[in-house]
C-alpha cells in the first residue's frame, strides 16, 4: 500500500485551514469564501485544492473536482493533509487516442484474453471493448478507480482486482496479450 509522504502530501498551513473552513460546496464544485485573499495565501490554497484534484473552472467559478467536493474538503479539514492521489498512485492516466492506438497496433482478436497491469481510470480498456468482443483482467492499486472501474464496466467480460500487480504472487491465467 502507497504511503503519504512529503511528495505526494501538502501540510495545510492554519491560514488555509481557516479559508477552507470557509468555503461551500454544491456536488462537484468547491467554492473560496466571498472575500479577497492575498496573493501569497490564494496560492497556498490553490495549492491544497489542486493537490486533492481539484481544478479551476473560470465558468464555474470555483475548483471542480471529479467526484464530491464536499467529501474532498472534509477529508483535508479531518486530517489537515492535503494528499495527491495521482502521485501516490503514481497515476499516469493514458489519453483515449493513445489507447486507441495501442490497442489497434497489439492487434487484439476477438476471444483473446487481455490483462491491464495498470488499470488507472479504463482508457486500454475501454479502447478494447470497443474494438473487441474479449475478456479483460485488470488490476489497480487506487480502491477509488477500482470502483469507477467497476461501475463503468458491469459486464462479465471485466474483471477488475484492487492490487499493486508489481507484487502479485498468486497470479495465474494466460494472456495473449498485455497492455
Amino acid at each position: 500500500t502507497p504511503k503519504i509522504t512529503a511528495k505526494n502530501s501538502y501540510q495545510i498551513p492554519a491560514e488555509v485551514e481557516e479559508v477552507l473552513r470557509d468555503c461551500t460546496t454544491s456536488d462537484t464544485v468547491l467554492y473560496l469564501p466571498n472575500r479577497q485573499l492575498s496573493r501569497d495565501l490564494y496560492e497556498k490554497v490553490n495549492k491544497a485544492l489542486t493537490n486533492l484534484g481539484g481544478k479551476w473552472n473560470k465558468q464555474r467559478r470555483g475548483h471542480v473536482f471529479e467526484g464530491d467536493a464536499q467529501a474532498k474538503l472534509d477529508a483535508v479539514l479531518s486530517s489537515g493533509v492535503a494528499v495527491n492521489e495521482k502521485t501516490l498512485f503514481q497515476a499516469f492516466y493514458t489519453p483515449a487516442d493513445i489507447a486507441e492506438q495501442m490497442v489497434d497496433l497489439a492487434a487484439i482478436e476477438g476471444g483473446e484474453c487481455v490483462l491491464e497491469p495498470s488499470a488507472g481510470e479504463g482508457s486500454l480498456i475501454a479502447a478494447v471493448l470497443a474494438k473487441v468482443d474479449t475478456e479483460v483482467l485488470a488490476y489497480e492499486i487506487n480502491p477509488q478507480a477500482v470502483a469507477k472501474i467497476s461501475a463503468r464496466f458491469p459486464s462479465y467480460q471485466v474483471q477488475v482486482r484492487q492490487a499493486d500487480f508489481l507484487t502479485v504472487t498468486d497470479f495465474q491465467g494466460c494472456y495473449s496479450c498485455v497492455l
